[in-house]
């Protein structure tokens, strides 16, 4: 789910890789499934990072709420 939404939508070199090397594309339920990960996930980080006023965890739950917000993160 972080390397399908806090990567490779900005970096399709990155998306390139992981798709070689698992060897296929993401289905359209994978794809689903990543996005509705990443709506349970970003929460609970997004706390945990307040809580331990932590930059790097506070910008990917930023990163990941923004691409959530798109209708297809993976064009």
């Amino acid at each position: 789910m972080r390397l399908t939404l806090q990567l490779t939508p900005r970096r399709p070199d990155l998306r390139a890789a992981f798709t070689s090397g698992y060897g296929r594309e993401l289905t359209r339920d994978e794809r689903a499934a990543c996005r509705a990960w990443a709506a349970i996930d970003c929460p609970a980080a997004l706390r945990w990072a307040l809580d331990h006023h932590d930059e790097e965890v506070l910008g990917y739950a930023r990163t990941v709420l923004a691409l959530l917000r798109e209708p297809n993160p993976f064009a």
